[in-house]
């Protein structure tokens, strides 16, 4: 557990300086003036498409082992070194607003994440992981695109970008493979849900946040056995789960700026 827990840390870090940056320089190439900070989920995710982006690009040409990791970690420190004031500035505002939470809700934080963390953990069980998701890692962490590889088993032919930005932050500690991706994913959405759901529980808006505490619980239940696994259908769902629930959002502030 221990070793996943700095898996993730290490992982955060990559996506929010890698989309913290990337907000910055959309800001500096479209003249807009910064006007204020954006949460940290949307740095997390804009980091964690990017990335999936440029992990596509060069699993073509190369392997995407360990060297493209500790490249990636250093262009990240780059960026950080870059952008320090700000992303400072940036995470201590995240870290006052938890501070600000009740001691019953930190409480049910930390539930949440231990939860969360636990499932990553355990053995798993999806047998698609078993079948091709682990192959198909293997090989695009050894090897760039091989050119008829689905021959070989039909499986190896589903060309998931998931697969491969997972090939990069996928672990092995002796004979344990640890795929961090999916938990930590959800997790950033089930951690939005919960602030979402805290700041529309008052009169006029209870039922979003019943929506968005509804989501969280049986998203939960749902998506929680298979959250250990690279499996694409997790992070699909996990990604549909944050989009709806930002549309539903900027739904509601469209019409009250509208009035």
């Amino acid at each position: 557990m221990i070793s996943v827990l700095f898996l993730w840390i290490l992982i955060l870090f990559l996506f929010y300086t890698t989309g913290f940056s990337i907000v910055k320089a959309i800001r500096i190439i479209t003249g807009e003036t910064p006007t204020g900070y954006f949460s940290p989920d949307l740095y997390f995710f804009m980091g964690f498409l990017a990335l999936s982006v440029i992990a596509g690009f060069l699993s073509i040409f190369i392997p995407l082992g360990y060297p493209v990791l500790v490249g990636t970690f250093l262009i990240s420190l780059a960026l950080l070194f870059l952008s320090r004031k700000e992303i400072s500035y940036s995470i201590g505002m995240h870290i006052k607003t938890i501070s600000d939470l009740t001691v019953l809700e930190k409480t049910f934080l930390i539930f949440l994440f231990i939860f969360i963390l636990a499932s990553v953990v355990q053995n798993i069980t999806l047998g698609d992981t078993e079948s091709y998701h682990a192959q198909s890692i293997q090989w695009v962490r050894k090897y760039a695109v091989v050119p008829g590889l689905g021959n070989i088993h039909g499986r190896l032919a589903f060309n998931s970008m998931f697969l491969v930005i997972s090939a990069l932050f996928s672990f092995q500690i002796k004979d344990v493979l640890i795929f961090p991706l999916n938990g930590l994913c959800y997790l950033a959405v089930a951690l939005k849900l919960f602030f979402l759901y805290k700041s529309e529980n008052k009169p006029g808006t209870r039922w979003k946040a019943l929506l968005y505490i509804l989501t969280l619980l049986i998203s939960l239940l749902i998506l929680i056995p298979d959250l250990n696994s690279p499996a694409a259908d997790i992070i699909c769902a996990t990604l549909i789960i944050y989009t709806f629930t930002m549309l539903v959002r900027n739904e509601t502030k469209n019409r009250i700026t509208n009035r």
